[in-house]
């Protein structure tokens, strides 16, 4: 049997050993949104990888509103913005004729507001025919009955440059 000398300290020491280590996992540990987002990010990974990508997507964005708005990279001049229908169309073209050797979309931040959230991300692409591009891109999603579901999609550069201009006026007025 312990002594009383061996005993108090480990009475004393375990339960704050185990009050620090919650405490350090409930700060480390994912919020169910920001893990329910994680998941949903998985899945626009595997889309890419598949061949029925588009049907994968479709799971994926709104039904209710969705927007992709990116520059033309052939034409700058323009852009080229779809919605849900448009993306997946062009998704499942692209799948079967130029289906990229490597997508995969990193995560970088999630910040969620209630039924929004802003995920950052950095997706890095090689097409079949060798282009390699790399991108930061801003996920804008809501909370729907079924879950969280992408309602836009937009180069994060430009939403940041933008958002730089919206606050260098508000400062000089």
């Amino acid at each position: 049997m312990m002594s009383k000398k061996v005993l108090r300290p480990i009475l004393v020491i375990v339960p704050f050993c185990l009050a620090a280590a919650f405490a350090i996992g409930a700060i480390t540990s994912d919020s169910d949104d920001e893990a329910a987002i994680k998941t949903l990010i998985g899945k626009l990974n595997m889309a890419w990888r598949s061949e029925n990508g588009a049907e994968i997507m479709r799971g994926v964005i709104s039904d209710k509103s969705f927007a992709f708005a990116i520059s033309n990279p052939r034409k700058p001049s323009e852009a080229i913005v779809l919605n849900k229908a448009g993306f997946c169309n062009a998704m499942a073209n692209m799948l079967k004729n130029n289906r990229p050797t490597k997508h995969v979309h990193q995560t970088k931040s999630i910040s969620v507001f209630g039924p929004l959230a802003y995920e950052i991300g950095v997706t890095e692409e090689t097409s079949a025919n060798g282009a390699s591009t790399s991108q930061n891109v801003l996920l804008l999603l809501a909370k729907e009955e079924e879950g969280w579901k992408i309602i836009s999609w937009a180069p994060a550069d430009d939403v940041a440059k933008a958002l730089d201009q919206f606050k260098a006026k508000q400062h000089s007025q």
